[in-house]
């Protein structure tokens, strides 16, 4: 999915929950090798692992975003089957 030392950013206009908080549980839970990066400073606010700027906070709409790292560390590897593959695939391109 991501390659070591690789960076995943979710970032969605909206406040619901659904596709903010509860993403971030199942990215928690789904994708444990990947680890939350510090979430952006004012005028974010932190929510979950990731953070929410409210509009009347930036005069902007509502957004969030979420930051996962996949550690570049050996130490890190997946342990599902097919992530072998996926990398051995990956080398032959």
């Amino acid at each position: 999915m991501v390659r070591p030392g690789g960076r995943i950013v979710y970032s969605v206009c909206t406040l619901t929950r659904a596709e903010t908080v509860a993403i971030d549980e199942f990215a928690a839970e789904s994708l444990p090798s990947l680890v939350a990066a510090t979430p952006p400073g004012a005028p974010w606010r932190p929510c979950g692992r990731g953070a929410v700027v409210l509009p009347h906070d930036a005069e902007t709409d509502g957004m969030y975003v979420l930051v996962l790292d996949r550690p570049a560390s050996a130490d890190s590897h997946d342990p599902s089957p097919s992530a072998d593959r996926r990398d051995a695939e990956s080398d032959d391109a």
